[in-house]
């Protein structure tokens, strides 16, 4: 007590809005619920919290913008905890719903000096392909190509009894978050892995996930039936064999399996699980453990509808995290509406 008399700087440090996260969240969905905004018990309470005119404390005019712009952030953060896939993948920021960007699949071969000229005339070759195919021939460069990249929006929702007193909303204000991110997160999650795939949640008007690409690009393999005999990391290891130059490097596979899988793959001696990676292990969400140098991975929106893995489903899926990007247009925002039912 003595030295706190003497020590000035805690009370000029201002609001801080981390140290009170959880009843930030908690007034302004409850403002929401209730259609007051921070005009409830517990928003003004915080607000005296922030605004405290005893320790020289103020909070900007636009306090509510501010207090706002801290909950989607917050709301964001938590979904990205929830998240397993989507952490793999590269992310583009978009400022737009729509952006197209320009693809190089790879790059032509650089030319010795002492053999320039050997089939391409005098010229050098170009490592792009220019117009027309007469410059660099027959060693021409490579075409770029484009994709478009599209954000998709995802909603949920959560009811609440209209008679429901604002004292007795506050004990499930956390329960009624943790929906909310949980159920984002899951559709996520869903879709990198089965969008548009016939044995996905959404079968049709979403992305399409990595099974679905696997399936239009002819790249799925019939490992046999996980019901008469367990998966194997011999498996695992013919879908990165069956990648091509994209399965090279161990480091750039990962491999997603179900919850079937794994505990088939806890059995197998060339599985080498967390205690036997050891620091070798990456910081990757959700690793469980490697075959052969690359991640693996568990993911539980594998066959949804199924249950569990059966003959004919998904499996496991080898990816090259490096070969694909994720566009992310940020923004989330909390609304209340009135349903007489």
């Amino acid at each position: 007590m003595r030295d706190s008399k003497r020590v000035f700087s805690d009370r000029s440090k201002g609001f801080d809005f981390d140290e009170n996260r959880e009843e930030i969240l908690d007034a302004h969905m409850l403002g929401i619920i209730t259609r007051k905004g921070f005009d409830t018990k517990l928003g003004r309470e915080l607000m005296e919290k922030a605004v405290n005119t005893d320790s020289g404390t103020r909070v900007p005019s636009a306090s509510v913008e501010a207090f706002e712009t801290f909950v989607s952030t917050s709301i964001e953060k938590d979904i990205e905890l929830e998240l397993v896939l989507d952490p793999l993948f590269r992310k583009i920021t978009m400022n737009a719903a729509n952006m197209v960007i320009p693809t190089m699949p790879d790059a032509g071969y650089a030319e010795f000096n002492s053999a320039a000229g050997a089939g391409s005339g005098d010229a050098y070759n170009g490592n792009l392909a220019t117009r027309g195919d007469a410059y660099g021939s027959p060693y021409g460069g490579v075409d770029l190509g484009s994709k478009t990249l599209t954000t998709k929006k995802l909603i949920s929702r959560s009811y609440i009894a209209n008679e429901t007193e604002e004292d007795a909303i506050i004990p499930v204000l956390g329960l009624i978050r943790e929906s909310m991110v949980r159920s984002h997160a899951r559709s996520i999650e869903q879709s990198i892995l089965l969008g548009n795939h016939s044995t996905g949640v959404w079968t049709a008007n979403v992305y399409d996930g990595l099974c679905k690409m696997s399936d239009s690009d002819s790249k799925t393999k019939d490992l046999g039936s996980p019901a008469s005999g367990p998966v194997t990391a011999a498996m695992l290891l013919e879908l990165r064999q069956s990648m091509g130059k994209n399965g090279r490097r161990p480091s750039d596979v990962v491999y997603i399996v179900s919850l079937e899988a794994y505990y088939d793959l806890l059995d197998d001696t060339e599985f080498d699980d967390l205690n036997l990676v050891g620091d070798r292990a990456t910081k990757l969400t959700g690793e469980i453990g490697s075959v052969y140098g690359s991640g693996v991975i568990v993911c539980d929106e594998f066959n949804p509808t199924h249950g569990a893995a059966t003959d004919g489903n998904f499996f496991a899926v080898a990816v090259n995290t490096r070969n694909f990007v994720v566009p992310v247009l940020r923004g989330v925002t909390v609304e209340q509406d009135y349903e007489v039912a």
